[in-house]
């Protein structure tokens, strides 16, 4: 069998193999100026770059502490049975005492820090334990857990709407529909 040149004059076998890459070329090593001025000028705008990189850390360092401080608070919360929207508001009124507060090496809440958050609670901010539920009474068995969406009218069965209510509904599909709803308030 007797091998065959191409016009290139490389063997036809040779064609179909790729090409090896060549070297890339490697960047040269950062040079020392030869200036004691330049030499000088740039130790110094290193230092600048150095203490700029440090200040950055340490407001990432403080933004992600303060974060961590406010997830156990949050979990403190929970438990006092203060949620959503409450629990935001008084994160909201309390940056400084959550500043304050120690945390363990896990992220939780020391004993001091639970006396200081304690404190808060069942001060200042003991409402918030409350604000989303009904007192409780013998006579409604109910009474006493949270209400997520009170009712909405004021009329005189349990979310009934009354008839100013009603007669102040803007859409006419919706308005007629509440007064068929409620024929008795209307002599219907």
């Amino acid at each position: 069998m007797q091998e065959e040149k191409t016009e290139t004059g490389v063997l036809a076998d040779e064609a179909a193999v790729p090409a090896v890459p060549e070297e890339p070329e490697v960047p040269a090593a950062v040079e020392e100026p030869d200036d004691p001025a330049e030499r000088l000028e740039r130790l110094e705008r290193l230092e600048r770059e150095k203490a700029d990189l440090m200040t950055e850390l340490a407001s990432e360092r403080k933004k992600t502490d303060l974060l961590l401080r406010e997830a156990a608070v949050r979990r403190v919360f929970e438990e006092n049975g203060i949620r959503g929207g409450f629990a935001e508001i008084a994160l909201r009124g309390m940056k400084d005492e959550i500043a304050g507060i120690p945390l363990d090496g896990e992220g939780k809440i020391t004993g001091e820090g639970k006396k200081i958050l304690d404190g808060l609670l069942n001060g200042i901010y003991a409402p918030l334990k409350t604000a989303g539920q009904v007192p409780a009474d013998s006579e409604n068995p109910a009474a006493g857990v949270p209400v997520p969406h009170p009712p909405l009218g004021r009329g005189s069965g349990f979310g009934e709407r009354t008839r100013e209510e009603i007669l102040a509904i803007r859409d006419g599909a919706e308005r007629r529909r509440a007064i068929l709803a409620a024929g008795e308030m209307f002599g219907i």
